[in-house]
């Protein structure tokens, strides 16, 4: 076990899911009126987005990707990533965003649309350029939960018919995605669950032993289960995952190193500076300074 994180502050700002509407869970918006809040700011959304370009061309960070954007574009967000807004004027599009409990029921007590289709929705590509037909598709969708949203008038009935809108939309538009994932379809929701337990415990333990034992299997077992679902081993997905936030922290905050060592973890800066030098070649100063 290493050492639990203490709260710091930081510039990476936590967006919560804040409907405009009580008790939403799903919403449109429209760029061109929320861009005054949103041009150049790093935020960490706590729900999904599909942002589709409308107009104009712009450039969106994700996780210190930059994608280039025209219209037509998808963007997908997911819970707890880092994002930039970089938008330039005339540029306009629809912003999808909706609970991660709109497509899996916590503690899910029947299989959701995700399951029946068989991908995760992490397989989602960040960025895909729809054209014609597809991008048609992808503005009819959004435009009509939108009319949806903005015609729902208390009815009872207002509520599931826009999540099954929701639900049908992304069914439709993965059928025409260049849809591709390193996670097999066969078996989503292992990857989903193992996903969710490193993003709960990477702050508090590197251990695959500990995952192993939270899990009730050796230790070689969850190794093939990362392995078959990922791509790689347990040890490299859970590293993976403090390397991500350190990247995040050391790139969008003035903490100093030191303390973000501490926040994942590390009761020395050394042993993190390390651990950080081993997986990116790097020293954390030297990442800082060159984002920078």
């Amino acid at each position: 076990m290493v050492k639990k994180p203490h709260d710091r502050p930081d510039v990476i700002v936590p967006v919560p899911w804040r409907p405009s509407r009580a008790n939403a869970q799903v919403e449109v918006l429209r760029i061109s009126e929320v861009r005054p809040r949103l041009n150049a700011r790093v935020e960490r959304l706590q729900f999904h987005g599909y942002l589709l370009i409308t107009r104009g061309s712009c450039s969106h960070e994700l996780d210190f990707e930059r994608l280039s954007c025209r219209p037509g574009s998808l963007v997908h967000v997911r819970p707890g990533q880092v994002q930039r807004w970089r938008l330039r004027d005339g540029v306009d599009g629809l912003f999808l965003i909706f609970e991660p409990e709109v497509l899996f029921a916590a503690p899910r007590r029947a299989p959701t649309f995700v399951d029946d289709l068989g991908f995760d929705e992490a397989a989602w590509p960040a960025l895909v350029h729809l054209v014609d037909r597809d991008r048609a598709a992808a503005f009819d969708w959004m435009t009509r939960i939108e009319r949806c949203l903005r015609e729902a008038t208390g009815s009872p009935l207002a509520k599931p018919l826009i999540c099954h809108l929701l639900a049908a939309a992304l069914v439709d538009l993965a059928r025409r995605l260049p849809f591709s994932s390193a996670v097999p379809r066969a078996a989503p929701d292992r990857a989903r669950r193992l996903r969710e337990d490193i993003e709960r415990s990477f702050r508090v333990t590197r251990s695959v032993r500990d995952y192993a034992a939270r899990w009730g299997v050796s230790v070689g077992t969850l190794d093939r289960l990362a392995r078959d679902t990922f791509g790689t081993s347990a040890k490299e997905l859970i590293d993976a995952r403090v390397i991500l936030e350190a990247r995040r922290l050391l790139a969008h905050t003035s903490l100093p190193v030191a303390s973000i060592g501490e926040s994942l973890g590390f009761s020395e800066a050394t042993n993190f500076g390390k651990f950080f030098l081993a997986r990116t070649g790097e020293r954390p100063g030297a990442f800082r300074a060159r984002q920078a």
